[in-house]
């Protein structure tokens, strides 16, 4: 699934049988370690009952948000409604890129000063120490997935691109 395309359950484990062969226990065993890995964040069930694996599937995609202030000061994004789909694959420690790690905060007790109400909704992600400094001359941060781990960087939005998107928006 490493390809970013869905597969059934019974694909992927009748792909796992034919590399393992006549080996009943090594074959069961893997099996196991299958299912046990499907139920984790990092694959998803379409409504088509196929599963995905989101990290080769959301590999290289980029998602852009426009920071607050208020978020860029206390160093943490808004998850609604921007950041949503590139953080499916992780539960609560998020991997950056550069061996650095980051957190999706969902407990209002986790949340820092100055971030509050509607901003809270739906949960931050707390990168690592000063991962927006560059965001605060910025018009948006970009944000995408590469092998697994969350890259970020300062962007300016293409007027060419925004302002018929907005215009279609308020139409």
């Amino acid at each position: 699934m490493a390809d970013g395309r869905p597969r059934s359950v019974e694909d992927v484990l009748d792909a796992l049988e034919d590399r393992l062969g006549d080996d009943d226990e090594a074959r069961d065993a893997a099996v196991d370690a299958v299912l046990e890995e499907l139920d984790g964040l990092r694959y998803a069930m379409l409504p088509d009952e196929r599963l995905v694996d989101l990290l080769a599937l959301l590999d290289g995609r980029v998602f852009t948000r426009r920071p607050t202030p208020q978020e860029v000061s206390a160093g943490v994004l808004a998850i609604e409604p921007d950041l949503d789909v590139p953080l499916l694959p992780f539960d609560a420690e998020v991997p950056f890129t550069g061996e650095r790690t980051g957190a999706i905060i969902l407990s209002d007790e986790d949340v820092p000063d100055g971030i509050g109400g509607d901003l809270a909704w739906g949960g931050l992600v707390r990168g690592p120490d000063g991962w927006l400094s560059d965001a605060a001359s910025a018009a948006c941060v970009a944000l995408s997935l590469r092998d697994g781990r969350l890259d970020h960087a300062p962007c300016t939005p293409d007027p060419a691109l925004t302002a018929p998107l907005a215009e279609a928006l308020s139409a």
